[in-house]
């Protein structure tokens, strides 16, 4: 958890504009299982993420904060005054990278196979979307595929999720 910190003067600059001058290298470290930006699930609350983006208006959707621009959305029960984090979202054109040195957007199903190992609890899921999952705190997807197929090792991670440690994710949190 030490490398959870806020962001500094040139990451919150690329998260608020990204691509913009000078942002090709650099990227916001997500840590798994844990957060991003001193973003915890199950720890910080919605009066965290505006004071981090004062300046940032989001869509809300019901229980969600969504950040289109910037690649962010940030969820938190429905009914909870707190409006307590339960998950984060993640994607391009978010500029982030996991502690492992996976990029977002970039970095393929096959370096999650590698980096994380499924033998260390990742498990594959099929539906709508397919992910690799690490601990149920960390999500990984790729692009939805045909139900029951294996995913190309090529295809590129779209999405990187963050969920609290009891593992609601749904806006209702039943």
């Amino acid at each position: 958890a030490a490398l959870l910190r806020p962001p500094t003067a040139d990451e919150l600059a690329c998260v608020l504009q990204p691509g913009g001058e000078g942002c090709d290298d650099v990227h916001v470290t997500i840590v798994e299982g844990v957060g991003v930006m001193g973003i915890r699930p199950g720890i910080s609350t919605m009066d965290d993420v505006e004071s981090l983006f004062p300046d940032l208006q989001p869509d809300i959707d019901g229980g969600t904060a969504h950040y289109p621009a910037q690649g962010m959305s940030f969820t938190w029960c429905a009914d909870d005054p707190r409006r307590a984090i339960i998950s984060l979202w993640l994607q391009p054109p978010f500029p982030g990278r996991t502690t492992q040195g996976l990029v977002l957007g970039t970095g393929t199903i096959e370096q999650v196979k590698q980096i994380y190992r499924p033998s260390s609890g990742y498990r594959t899921v099929f539906g709508e979307t397919r992910w690799k999952e690490l601990h149920d705190r960390t999500r990984f997807h790729i692009p939805s595929g045909e139900m029951g197929g294996s995913p190309d090792p090529g295809e590129r991670v779209v999405r990187i999720d963050l969920v609290q440690p009891d593992g609601i994710t749904n806006r209702t949190c039943d």
